[in-house]
């Protein structure tokens, strides 16, 4: 999977890198969180259309970015065709005949991915790494965690080591930290760093010193 122990920090102005997202919509299908529901009191993962506007500042989502593009509820692997002729005016079943659908080649781009969810797809891969339908959308999707700025009265990741801050070094592409009008963004991988054309800083010992405090704050 992706990722590697080793990183490249960049402190990136947040307007320059939903610009990058933007310029990347014509090679993937971008998902990410997005208001959804009553006066946008809920959010939630889904792939962006024209008008969507990614919520970064979210807390928790009422599907997780897992479940809604690597472990969907439904996945078509057959499609069936009938055949079927008149007799007797009456309708006799002639034949029946399928057709496999191969896995998907399809590009997509998963952003704002919090450190818990990460951790589950994390499992996911444990379980269906060797499924073809799941492993191809696995691999041709780059994931961008985002560590949380906050945290809501019901999350216990602190509890069980998955967050609010990402501990995990692979299994996804890049990192993001916000550091109020940047991003502190740590990429784990060579194709984070060849699609991404933001203007970009190298990231100095102040801003990990940030997202330290930012971290301890939260626990």
């Amino acid at each position: 999977m992706t990722g590697v122990s080793a990183f490249r920090g960049y402190r990136v102005g947040k307007e320059d890198f939903l610009l990058s997202l933007g310029s990347l919509k014509s090679r993937f299908r971008i998902v990410g969180p997005v208001r959804t529901g009553r006066n946008g009191s809920q959010t939630a993962f889904k792939e962006l259309s024209e008008g969507d506007e990614l919520f970064m500042q979210y807390r928790e989502t009422a599907i997780s970015p897992g479940k809604y593009l690597f472990f969907k509820p439904k996945q078509e692997i057959l499609t069936f065709e009938v055949a079927a002729h008149e007799s007797d005016g009456k309708n006799t079943l002639k034949e029946i005949s399928f057709s496999e659908v191969g896995p998907s080649g399809e590009k997509f781009m998963l952003v704002g991915v919090h450190p818990c969810d990460l951790n589950a797809i994390l499992y996911l891969d444990r379980t269906y790494c060797t499924d073809p339908y799941y492993a191809a959308v696995r691999e041709n999707t780059i994931i961008i965690a985002l560590n949380c700025t906050d945290v809501s009265d019901f999350c216990f990741c602190s509890s069980v080591g998955t967050g609010p801050h990402l501990k995990a070094e692979t299994g996804y592409d890049a990192l993001l930290t916000d550091l109020g009008e940047d991003y502190l963004v740590e990429i784990k991988s060579e194709r984070a760093e060849q699609v991404f054309n933001f203007p970009k800083v190298e990231a100095v010992a102040d801003d990990f010193e940030v997202k330290t405090k930012a971290e301890n704050a939260l626990l």
